[in-house]
């Protein structure tokens, strides 16, 4: 048998896609000459690239008169359009953003994916993009935190939020900010985090590389997203920047109106009974509506900026544009997404516990390995990075 003697067959007839076809009604097609030799052609063992027809060993008879077409439309760009996958449901293009046919989108190109048929390299091949996007997002506390002591704490049952509060104050306060050695792990931390949030941006837009071209490996995912990942690094870069350097005014705003020798002290009950109601909603108000501010930006980015970059190609600002044009022309829509969303993330935080629960809190430790616990969460995490990609995807 033909190795490319697959189920699922597209080809371009007169600048229409066609599809999916099995092998056999593709070569009935050849053979009364619908389909001819410089026609395009794509299967999965394709990957992301569509081929002439006549280079496909079997799909036409020796008999055959090669004719040509006079006009070939090109190979899609990488990055623009979802691969055909065997099995789906090739579902029409909304004229507008419609939340549950992307969510239904979405989610059938997961289960095909990932389930249909089971893939266990596949799996780990996606879920290295996963881990790649979310190295080291997550902040480490054990340096403000004697671990040993507040154990102890817990097991003797006299270890509140308010001594684990404590702790960190103090450590805080006490830690020597200003000496050489501090200042190297500073230096050294700074750039190991710049270099971490350009490996996130890489692996942000490779992962969804692979959403929208599932069959293409490490490499192809790697190198398809050369173009969009700078922009996308310096804009985390400098919303992260921006967003700390404003808490940290507002933090050392909130410290001076109380008394910078009331928190030199480290007396940390003397700070909490120094606050004031009028103090609580200046500081505190602000603090809150920069937080939400910060959230909305980041979540925005998140779901609809960076998939119009990785789509189009044509930089921050213009992905922004695009974003503010549908946030402008279809706010229902994006309520609706966030609705869908948070339906959807509570429902599998509540599988996440009963997996827990079902595993007496031993698979959560499964969680921590690197690689094994994006292989884990992977089908979450495909829903949570393909839901605003395929809200976007509609004629415009």
């Amino acid at each position: 048998m033909n190795d490319y003697e697959n189920p699922v067959w597209y080809c371009v007839l007169n600048g229409t896609r066609i599809g999916p076809m099995p092998w056999q009604t593709l070569r009935e097609r050849a053979r009364r000459g619908e389909l001819r030799r410089d026609d395009l052609v794509w299967a999965p063992p394709f990957q992301t690239t569509w081929r002439r027809a006549g280079s496909v060993e079997g799909l036409f008879d020796e008999a055959t008169e090669p004719g040509a077409r006079p006009t070939v439309p090109p190979a899609p760009a990488p990055g623009r359009g979802f691969e055909p996958l065997e099995g789906e449901e090739e579902l029409p293009r909304p004229t507008e953003p419609r939340c549950r046919q992307a969510f239904r989108r979405v989610w059938q190109r997961m289960v095909y994916t990932l389930f249909r048929p089971f893939d266990l390299a596949r799996w780990f091949s996606i879920a290295f993009c996963v881990w790649l996007a979310w190295l080291g997002a997550t902040p480490n506390l054990q340096r403000l935190v004697d671990v040993k002591e507040y154990q102890a704490q817990i097991r003797a049952g006299a270890a509140p939020l308010r001594t684990l509060a404590t702790m960190m104050f103090d450590n805080l306060l006490n830690t020597p900010w200003l000496s050489p050695g501090m200042l190297m792990v500073i230096t050294i931390s700074a750039l190991t985090s710049v270099l971490l949030y350009w490996l996130r941006a890489r692996g942000s837009l490779m992962f969804l590389y692979r959403i929208h071209h599932p069959h293409a490996t490490i490499r192809q995912a790697w190198n398809a997203v050369e173009s969009a990942v700078l922009p996308l690094f310096w804009w985390r870069l400098a919303i992260d920047i921006i967003g700390g350097f404003a808490f940290t005014a507002i933090s050392l705003g909130s410290a001076f109106s109380l008394g910078l020798g009331l928190f030199r002290s480290g007396n940390l009950n003397g700070c909490i009974g120094a606050i004031t109601l009028p103090w609580a909603l200046t500081w505190g108000g602000s603090m809150v509506f920069l937080f939400l501010v910060w959230i909305a930006i980041k979540s925005l980015s998140f779901h609809f900026m960076e998939p119009h970059l990785y789509r189009d190609r044509q930089g921050v600002p213009a992905a922004w544009r695009r974003v503010w044009t549908l946030c402008r022309d279809y706010p229902l829509a994006i309520l609706r997404f966030y609705v869908l969303l948070v339906l959807f993330l509570l429902t599998a935080g509540l599988a996440l516990m009963g997996f827990a629960l079902f595993t007496c809190c031993l698979g959560l430790l499964l969680l921590v390995i690197p690689i094994v616990g994006a292989v884990i969460m992977l089908p979450l995490y495909w829903m949570h990075r393909g839901f605003g990609a395929a809200l976007i995807d509609f004629e415009e």
